[in-house]
């Protein structure tokens, strides 16, 4: 084979520091999120979904071939925390909390993943990061 292909699709989930509330709708959907598309595409990663709530994001994008998923979440989150600082779109200093969570996806599940990032903030209304997180976990683990 003369090229190498994948098509690992990756769901992407990372948080602020200490889970502080930093983001309002408004702010997360006209600054935050364009902000992190545009350092994929000049990356060239390529999102497919992304959202959040006040603390945190989610993603779904397709993984490069060329780059590690630890080298893309570093560039996402500290390009990102980067520009956020220097536009001061926040009074107090910002920045991403630690690690991240991320789970592959079965070409199957893509539009079902979808649907689930895309309501995020209704769904945060009633649930914690970290129910959602330990509900993820409950998932893969059941997998294993």
């Amino acid at each position: 084979m003369s090229h190498s292909n994948n098509n690992l699709w990756i769901h992407l989930v990372w948080s602020t520091k200490e889970k502080r509330p930093f983001f309002t709708k408004g702010i997360l959907d006209n600054k935050i999120l364009p902000l992190i598309k545009e350092i994929a595409i000049k990356e060239g990663y390529q999102i497919d979904a992304i959202n959040g709530y006040k603390d945190h994001i989610h993603c779904l994008l397709l993984l490069p071939n060329s780059v590690s998923l630890s080298t893309l979440v570093k560039h996402l989150k500290g390009k990102s925390s980067f520009l956020i600082n220097e536009s001061e779109f926040f009074k107090d200093k910002f920045q991403w909390g630690i690690g991240y969570f991320a789970v592959s996806v079965s070409p199957r599940f893509i539009n079902s993943t979808r649907s689930y990032i895309s309501t995020q903030w209704e769904k945060h209304e009633k649930l914690s990061l970290d129910a959602e997180l330990d509900y993820f976990e409950s998932l893969t683990t059941a997998l294993t």
